[in-house]
């Protein structure tokens, strides 16, 4: 193990509390993640932590905190760890069995016909289409999908899966202009009689 921490001089509560106070000279060094966790596991054994009254576990406490850079409640949790196992270890990292996907192939290439079919409606109408295949259709397949959210809707067809099966994602609905309160100059295609009336706001 790398150790960098220069505290190996540190071997009783009395040099510690010197250490603690700013009265001892020992330059140290933060080393790597998992050699502090080596560095606490060995200073916790050094010092008899299980032994030690309240106020000196305390004093431990601050110490480990800081010279690790970990805050109290992390360090309570290492010792916690400590105590439980033996040992430290980083347990950070993906889980041991990984979460089941409950949207898979069959759910993008139901949706994807679904689209097909019907012209890619909107995320609710969708939804719809597969509730009623599953309750008045009495199609089982679409049990899945009739139960996603709407927002998740979207998400599948924005992956990259729905894409090979649908083809590009398709555009967002585009706001036809409706010319209200338009002006413009009279037309009146050489028509006699034609009247421009202007509205006026009364004061």
């Amino acid at each position: 193990m790398i150790v960098n921490l220069k505290t190996q001089q540190l071997s009783g509560l009395e040099q510690v509390r010197s250490f603690m106070a700013g009265t001892a000279a020992v330059p140290f060094a933060i080393p790597g993640h998992q050699d502090r966790y080596h560095w606490v596991a060995q200073s916790l054994q050094q010092f008899g932590y299980l032994r030690l009254r309240r106020a000196e576990r305390g004093l431990i406490v601050r110490f480990l905190c800081k010279v690790t850079g970990y805050s109290r409640a992390q360090v309570t949790r290492l010792i916690a760890q400590w105590r439980a196992r033996g040992r430290l270890s980083d347990r950070r990292g993906p889980p041991a069995a990984p979460f089941a996907k409950r949207y898979g192939a069959i759910e993008l290439r139901l949706l994807a016909e679904l689209d097909r079919l019907h012209g890619t409606l909107s995320g609710p109408a969708t939804k719809k289409l597969a509730e009623r295949a599953l309750t008045v259709y009495r199609q089982p397949q679409y049990e899945t999908l009739a139960g996603i959210s709407v927002s998740h809707l979207y998400n599948l067809r924005r992956s990259s899966g729905y894409r090979r099966l649908h083809g590009p994602i398709l555009q967002h609905t585009r706001p036809t202009a409706i010319p209200i309160g338009e002006r413009r100059r009279p037309n009146p295609q050489g028509k006699p009689g034609y009247l421009r009336v202007d509205s006026v706001t009364p004061r």
